[in-house]
C-alpha cells in the first residue's frame, strides 16, 4: 500500500473500541442566505440554528454611514450585521435586509 493511503486510512479509522465518546455541544450550522425573501440568494458565510454567525466576522462587513453589511452577490442587497451580547461573549447576527438602491 502507498504510504499516501496508509496514512489516509489510519486518519479515516474509526477509534478503538470502548473508547469514550468526548462529550460536547453539537451545533447546527448553516450556510447563510440572503434574507431579501425575493432572493434567498448564498452568502459566503455560515450561521448557527440561533442566527449567530462563525467567527467574528464583523470585522468583514462593508461599512456605509456607521451600517454594517453584507452585500448579496445575487441581488446586492444589503443584509445587515450587528454585534449582540449572548451568553457572556459577543456574537455577530443578521437582523435585516435593506435593498439595492
Amino acid at each position: 500500500m502507498p504510504a499516501r493511503a496508509a496514512v489516509i486510512n489510519r486518519v479515516d479509522s474509526a477509534p478503538a473500541a470502548g473508547a469514550p465518546a468526548k462529550p460536547g455541544r453539537k451545533i447546527k450550522v448553516n450556510p447563510l442566505r440572503c434574507k431579501s425573501e425575493s432572493c434567498d440568494g448564498l452568502l459566503a458565510f455560515e450561521e448557527t440554528d440561533e442566527g449567530f454567525l462563525m467567527g467574528n466576522m464583523i470585522l468583514l462587513a462593508d461599512e456605509v454611514e456607521g451600517r454594517r453589511f453584507f452585500p448579496c452577490p445575487k441581488c446586492r442587497g444589503r443584509n445587515l450585521v450587528d454585534e449582540v451580547e449572548h451568553g457572556g461573549r459577543t456574537r455577530v447576527r443578521v437582523f435585516g435586509f435593506e435593498p439595492d438602491e
